[in-house]
């Protein structure tokens, strides 16, 4: 831009570092941009540009530092598989995708027990850029050791290949033959079959919830009431022996209260036929054992 911010086009940048140089011109808005290879050699270098256009002249100096890459990479099988005490052989290959030399690389496996493999080196002294180097590794599963379903029929390993420099990891899926999977757990679902044929028995308990003792003695007194008007026995004499025994079950409601628990007690009985001459009492004592145990 000049003195008065208005961006400078066709305005002609030379650069240079390290014996590389170039040339480009700035766009309508003043802008450039430029793409070129830094030295071969790692270092510190000043990196000069200048910018000339009638009547402009303009000179920089930018202080950079290059870098050579360095990185390994580690081919490896896709999914070998193996017998138990029988030996493989499977082979990986480290590569130098680096730019400069790689030393003491250190190599090694993970996820799977030590005694399991051996490679054929443990260690390379040196691989130059673009240089790559065989390994193999030698598996060999005791059988011993699998027994009982100790092992899996897969593992994940891990190669790892480590120097001063750099660390790079590569995996691949073992398969074990003869290795089923585990089995899962097997859930039981017990089924209750419904024949249709009458329950007899008698069952006992207590309910924890206070709440819920009232509610459920309330909709059996209900269902007394209703049976007991279905069969026209709210006369005098049935109400005088209803009414004991609603007092009754209230004053075992109100037992409740302290303990928050209520026993419970329910009969379950075959169709009883009345006999002639029983009292109405009677009817609702058997009424109140189990109110539905009657068919209309």
């Amino acid at each position: 831009m000049d003195e008065q911010l208005n961006a400078i086009t066709d305005a002609t940048i030379t650069y240079s570092v390290g014996g590389i140089s170039g040339k480009v011109t700035t766009d309508s808005n003043g802008d450039f941009s430029a793409t070129f290879n830094a030295p071969k050699i790692e270092g510190t270098f000043d990196l000069g540009v200048e910018a000339k256009k009638d009547p402009y002249l303009i000179k920089k100096s930018i202080r950079m530092t290059t870098y050579r890459k360095r990185a390994l990479t580690i081919s490896t099988p896709s999914s070998p598989a193996v017998d138990l005490d029988v030996p493989s052989y499977i082979t990986f290959t480290i590569i130098n995708t680096g730019q400069s030399a790689v030393s003491d690389i250190a190599l090694s496996a993970s996820e799977i027990p030590v005694d399991w493999y051996q490679l054929s080196s443990s260690k390379i002294d040196r691989l130059d850029a673009g240089e790559k180097q065989e390994i193999e590794m030698k598996l060999l599963i005791p059988k011993a050791q699998c027994t009982n379903n100790q092992c899996m029929q897969k593992y994940t390993v891990n190669l790892n290949a480590k120097s001063d420099i750099t660390v790079t990891s590569s995996s691949f899926t073992l398969n074990i033959n003869s290795i089923s999977p585990k089995a899962q757990p097997e859930t039981h679902i017990e089924e209750t079959k419904a024949d249709g044929s009458r329950i007899t028995g008698l069952s006992t308990g207590t309910w924890g919830n206070n709440n819920l003792t009232v509610f459920v003695i309330f909709i059996m007194l209900v269902s007394i009431i209703l049976f007991a008007k279905k069969r026209n026995m709210l006369k005098s004499d049935a109400r005088n022996c209803l009414t004991p025994l609603i007092r009754s079950v209230k004053t075992e409601v109100l037992k409740t209260g302290d303990s928050g628990e209520a026993p419970f007690r329910i009969s379950a009985i075959e169709p009883v036929t009345m006999k002639k001459g029983e009292t109405h009492k009677k009817d609702l004592e058997d009424i109140i054992v189990n109110p539905f145990s009657r068919n209309e």
